[in-house]
C-alpha cells in the first residue's frame, strides 16, 4: 500500500493550487460571520442551494490590516456596508494553502456592484411581493391630522439627521410647539432591521399617544439602506394604523420604506420641514377662514348699522310727520274746543230741564193732586199684593193726610 507523509501531501496540494491559481480569482458568496482582530478581518464565506438556506460551501478568508485601509480608501462608506453579516458579495481572492494551516482565501478587492444588483434583485421581488398583496398604498390612505403636534422618532440618538431633525423643529420660525419622542433603534447594519420592528411594535401599542411616526437617519452609502429594503419591515409599517414618515438621508436611491410609508421624504430636515409646512398651511388656512369670518361679521356690522340709520332716518322722519299732524289736530282742537263746549253746554242745560220736568211729573206730591193715593209698609212703596206683610203697619199717603192701618183679616 503506497502511504504518503501529511507534510509531503500539503506540499504537493499547496503547489498544485499555486500551479492552477496563480492569479486572484473572483468568486461570489454569501458572509456568514465577520469578526475583526488587530486591525485584520476575518470572514466565514458560505454558499447556499437556490432558493433555501442550506449550505452547500464554507471557506475560511482574511482581509488583512494593509488591503483594509486600501478598500476603505477606494470604497468609503460603502466598505462598511459591504462587509455585514449576510450580505452577498463579490470578491477577488488570492488563493492560499499552508501545510499547517489549511486552505485560506487571502481577500484583494471586493466589486460593490454585484452586492447592489443582488439586492436589487431581492427589492424588486419584494416590491412584486408587496403589490400583489396590496399593501404598497395603505398606510398612505390613512389621513393626518390636520396639526402634527405629537411625532414619535425611530432613529438612533447619536445619529447627525436626528439632532437636524430635532433642530428644525425646536427652533421653527412659527413657534409651532411639537412633542418629539424618541424610540432609539439602529438604523443600518445586522440590528436594524429587529430594532426598527420591535421600535414599531413599542408606538404600536400607545398609537393613541401619536399623530405620526418618522423613521430618520443621516446619510451614508447606498448598502447602509438596507436594512429598509426588509419585507417585514415594509409590511409592519404597511398595517401600522397611524402614518408613518421616512427620512433615510438619501437624495437618489429608493428603498422599500420609501414604498410604503404615507410620507417618503429625502433627509431627516426634509421630513422636520414638511410637518412645519403642514401645520403652517393650516394654520394659514384657519387665519383666511378668520379673515372670512372677520369680513362677513363687519359687513354684517356695516348692513345692520345701514338698517339702523334708516330706521332712524324713517322714525325722525315719521316722528317729525307726526308731530306736523297732532300740531294740527292740536291748532283744529284748540279753536273747536269752545264750540264744543258751549255746544255740550247745551245739551246738558237741556237735558237737566227735560230731567227737571220729569222729576215734577214724578214727584209723588203731584200724583196725589191728581187723585192717587200711595201706600207703604215700613218706608217702602207697594205695589203688589204679594209684598204686603201682614204683620207690619200699613201706611196710606193721601192729599191732605195719611191713613195707618193693620191687617186684621185677608180674606
Amino acid at each position: 500500500m503506497e502511504q504518503y507523509r501529511l507534510v509531503d501531501l500539503n506540499q504537493y496540494i499547496r503547489r498544485a493550487v499555486a500551479l492552477n491559481f496563480p492569479e486572484p480569482v473572483w468568486i461570489s458568496c454569501e458572509l456568514a460571520q465577520v469578526n475583526t482582530a488587530r486591525g485584520h478581518v476575518y470572514l466565514e464565506l458560505v454558499e447556499k442551494e437556490e432558493g433555501g438556506d442550506q449550505i452547500i460551501a464554507q471557506a475560511s478568508a482574511v482581509l488583512w490590516n494593509k488591503q483594509v485601509r486600501l478598500l476603505k480608501r477606494k470604497l468609503g462608506q460603502t466598505y462598511t456596508a459591504l462587509l455585514c453579516e449576510g450580505m452577498s458579495v463579490l470578491i477577488q481572492v488570492e488563493i492560499d494553502f499552508h501545510e499547517r494551516y489549511g486552505f485560506k482565501y487571502i481577500i484583494q478587492d471586493i466589486d460593490p456592484t454585484y452586492t447592489i444588483g443582488k439586492l436589487e434583485l431581492k427589492r424588486q421581488a419584494i416590491l412584486a411581493a408587496l403589490q400583489k398583496e396590496g399593501l404598497l398604498a395603505k398606510n398612505k390612505s390613512i389621513p393626518i391630522p390636520d396639526v402634527i403636534q405629537r411625532v414619535a422618532i425611530i432613529s438612533s440618538e447619536s445619529a447627525a439627521g436626528f439632532q437636524d431633525f430635532i433642530h428644525q423643529i425646536n427652533h421653527n420660525p412659527y413657534d409651532f410647539a411639537i412633542s418629539c419622542k424618541l424610540f432609539s433603534a439602529s438604523v443600518q447594519g445586522t440590528q436594524a432591521e429587529s430594532d426598527i420592528l420591535n421600535r414599531l411594535k413599542q408606538i404600536g401599542k400607545r398609537k393613541e399617544q401619536y399623530d405620526v411616526v418618522a423613521i430618520i437617519r443621516g446619510g451614508g452609502a447606498r448598502l447602509d439602506l438596507a436594512a429598509f429594503d426588509s419585507i417585514q419591515i415594509a409590511k409592519a409599517i404597511a398595517n401600522f394604523e397611524i402614518p408613518v414618515f421616512a427620512g433615510i438621508g438619501h437624495e437618489t436611491d429608493e428603498t422599500i420604506l420609501d414604498k410604503v410609508v404615507a410620507y417618503p421624504l429625502k433627509t431627516p430636515t426634509a421630513v422636520a420641514e414638511f410637518i412645519l409646512y403642514h401645520n403652517a398651511k393650516f394654520e394659514g388656512y384657519m387665519d383666511r377662514i378668520l379673515h372670512r369670518i372677520q369680513s362677513e361679521v363687519q359687513h354684517q356690522i356695516d348692513h345692520v348699522s345701514d338698517w339702523i340709520f334708516r330706521i332712524k332716518t324713517d322714525l325722525w322722519r315719521e316722528g317729525n310727520h307726526q308731530l306736523k299732524q297732532q300740531e294740527e289736530l292740536l291748532l283744529v282742537a284748540e279753536k273747536q274746543i269752545p264750540i264744543w263746549t258751549q255746544l255740550l253746554l247745551s245739551e246738558q242745560k237741556h237735558a237737566i230741564r227735560h230731567m227737571k220736568k220729569l222729576n215734577t211729573l214724578l214727584d209723588y206730591q203731584n200724583t196725589l193732586n191728581r187723585g192717587y193715593s200711595m201706600t207703604t209698609q215700613k218706608g217702602i212703596p207697594l205695589r203688589f199684593l204679594e209684598e204686603v206683610d201682614k204683620t207690619e203697619e200699613l201706611v196710606t199717603y193721601l192729599l191732605n193726610g195719611v191713613i195707618r192701618s193693620k191687617i186684621k183679616n185677608d180674606k
